[in-house]
């Protein structure tokens, strides 16, 4: 069996007369060096989707994740031993990583303790603590600003040191939260 070769296909378009190639409109005419107008399309379109060229200035909101632990007892200087927190975390207190807007509020970052610490709530305030620098056995108070407690602040204190939340007016009861597992009621049915 013998191949037959045909004439070779050339990638070949259609000619177009010279002046409707120089008609077409461009954004620059790189044989003179100036800008040329953009047709109307083009302007329509940079009006409803911008300019992707330029960078658009965007508000970033830098979130700061950081370790949070929270404590039972009122007069606590010592950080909890892995036994206490195995029981911290057993009454839904014990380690949680919070994620906390850098700007945000001393509200809000007050918001996001109670929210990750319920118990908290009802213990008549709190204060944050952390290790003492180059003692990591001794817990010591930051000092809070007058403005209170703000994420950049503890930020720009604590830096990768591990913050305490400690109750100031009552201890909080180290009993297990409800779980939603005891609250749920199985129904079964049988088809026949």
């Amino acid at each position: 069996m013998q191949l037959q070769q045909g004439p070779v296909a050339r990638n070949v378009s259609p000619q177009l007369p010279r002046s409707s190639l120089q008609s077409t409109p461009t954004n620059f005419d790189f044989t003179q060096g100036q800008q040329v107008k953009r047709p109307s399309w083009m302007a329509e379109r940079s009006s409803i989707f911008g300019n992707r060229s330029k960078k658009s200035k965007k508000v970033k909101l830098s979130m700061w994740e950081h370790d949070f632990i929270c404590l039972a007892s009122t007069d606590q200087t010592v950080p909890p031993s892995p036994m206490e927190k195995a029981e911290l975390l057993r009454a839904g207190l014990g380690p949680r990583k919070l994620s906390l807007f850098v700007h945000g509020e001393s509200s809000e970052l007050h918001h996001d303790i109670i929210t990750a610490f319920p118990k908290l709530a009802s213990s008549g305030g709190y204060e944050l603590l952390r290790t003492v620098p180059n003692n990591n056995k001794e817990l010591c108070v930051i000092p809070p600003p007058s403005e209170g407690y703000t994420v950049e602040y503890l930020k720009n204190i604590v830096s990768q040191a591990k913050i305490y939340v400690r109750p100031i007016q009552k201890h909080i009861s180290l009993d297990a939260p409800p779980s939603n597992r005891d609250m749920v009621q199985f129904f079964f049915c049988i088809i026949f």
